[in-house]
């Protein structure tokens, strides 16, 4: 595979990696090209038979060691099962929502400060169910009008830096999705009137901007308890695009 894939941490029942942006978690029936599941067969061939048997359009489609996704263009951490019995046990973290997942975004606009307060910091609470769009197949929204049914879907956060570029106004954010709805935290960033930098689907008519060739969108940190009871928080690095950000913008942001 001609990728160069980090990994963030590993045992003997599973891996976290660095999902670049730009490539696919696994192969779909519309596209033909290298994925995160071909390396796992390169790295981890012992995996090639663990997960669920998924079919579709009569195709059999090889998800060896997924237990979750990020959408092509999100990078950030991702997990790898090595086995069949650490993919059941995480499969379940994911169902009963105990594995905390921490996006980082940059959102057009200035997003207002939010004054739900919960726990002891003043977060955001976005709770609009999703279901798809009526418009567009590859779309999701949280709006009225979505068709099919409606799945409840839950996003926490934090608003941490305004900054403005050549007058235009935009957001640093933090994202804390409590449920795994597919393209929740864009479609959620969207219902708020922020969509997330870059973002062609979601974002209407804005042109890419802060030279994002991809939606501004880092899955940064995972929180869990492992199989051996081990608490485990990986953080993902920034990626270049992202890093640039900081650099240029935003040097007073503590990168924690």
């Amino acid at each position: 595979m001609n990728q160069k894939i980090d990994i963030l941490f590993e045992t003997k029942d599973y891996a976290v990696i660095q999902k670049p942006a730009g490539i696919l978690v696994h192969a779909d029936t519309h596209h033909d090209e290298e994925t995160i599941v071909d390396w796992v067969l390169e790295k981890y061939p012992k995996s090639r038979t663990v997960g669920d048997t998924t079919v579709q359009q009569d195709i059999k489609m090889n998800r060896s060691g997924i237990v979750h996704r990020l959408d092509r263009d999100t990078s950030g951490c991702l997990i790898i099962t090595k086995n069949q019995l650490a993919y059941e046990y995480f499969k379940d973290l994911f169902k009963q929502r105990k594995i905390d997942k921490e996006y980082h975004a940059f959102v057009y606009g200035h997003v207002a400060i939010p004054d739900v307060s919960l726990a002891k910091s003043v977060k955001g609470l976005i709770t609009a169910p999703v279901g798809r769009s009526r418009e567009d197949i590859r779309m999701f929204q949280a709006q009225r009008g979505a068709r099919g049914n409606l799945r409840k879907a839950r996003t926490e956060y934090d608003i941490v830096k305004h900054f403005s570029v050549d007058d235009e106004p935009y957001t640093f954010i933090k994202f804390y999705p409590k449920t795994g709805r597919t393209h929740q935290v864009r479609v959620h960033a969207k219902y708020i009137h922020a969509p997330i930098v870059s973002d062609i689907i979601y974002s209407g008519k804005r042109q890419k901007k802060l030279d994002f060739h991809r939606h501004a969108l880092h899955a940064r940190k995972l929180h869990f308890f492992d199989m051996g009871g081990m608490e485990r928080e990986i953080v993902a690095p920034y990626p270049q695009d992202f890093q640039k950000i900081f650099d240029q913008f935003l040097n007073g942001y503590d990168q924690d």
